[in-house]
This record gives structure tokens, C-alpha cells and sequence, in this order.
């Protein structure tokens, strides 16, 4: 049995769990519709994505976000990122 602490905490883990899933979401889902605009084939692996991102700021039109979409992609360690596959995630029980 939980205490009502540990709820507590179970609670907001799934909550922010919610929220990182949400952020993630809407992150692939505009790349997904802009590499369709500009007719762009999007990679799987972080670091090519991370440079096909990069390269979308150098497109007519997109000139204004460059400063910021390269500040963004810099900000992300790509190769420090060791994420598992789906059928690799272990998924606690409680």
C-alpha cells in the first residue's frame, strides 16, 4: 500500500512524464510538417536529425529562426544521448 506521500509523488511523475511526451510530440509533429512543406527527407538518428533541423533555417524563408534553431540544436548533446529502443524501455511497476 502507498502512503499518501508516495502517491503524491507517483502522481507527479506521471504528470511530468505526460508533459515530456506532449513537448516531444509537438516537437516531431512540426519538424514532420515543415520537412513535408519543403519536401525534405528527415532522418531517424538524433545527430542527423539535430543537422537536418539546422539545415531547415538555411531555407528561403526560415532566415529569421536560424539564430535561435542553431542555438537550440547546439544546446543538444547529441552524442551524449544514449536513448533505448521502445522494446529496450523498462517500464517500472508499482
Amino acid at each position: 500500500m502507498l502512503t499518501p506521500e508516495q502517491k503524491a509523488v507517483v502522481d507527479e511523475c506521471i504528470y511530468l512524464r505526460g508533459r515530456i511526451i506532449t513537448a516531444y510530440s509537438q516537437v516531431e509533429f512540426i519538424l514532420a510538417d515543415i520537412s513535408v512543406i519543403l519536401d525534405l527527407k528527415f532522418p531517424y538518428l538524433i545527430s542527423k536529425r539535430i543537422k537536418a533541423a539546422k539545415e531547415i533555417a538555411e531555407r528561403p524563408g526560415y532566415e529569421t529562426y536560424r539564430d535561435e534553431l542553431h542555438s537550440i540544436c547546439d544546446g543538444i548533446p547529441s552524442k551524449r544521448l544514449n536513448i533505448p529502443p521502445v522494446s529496450e524501455t523498462v517500464v517500472p511497476t508499482i
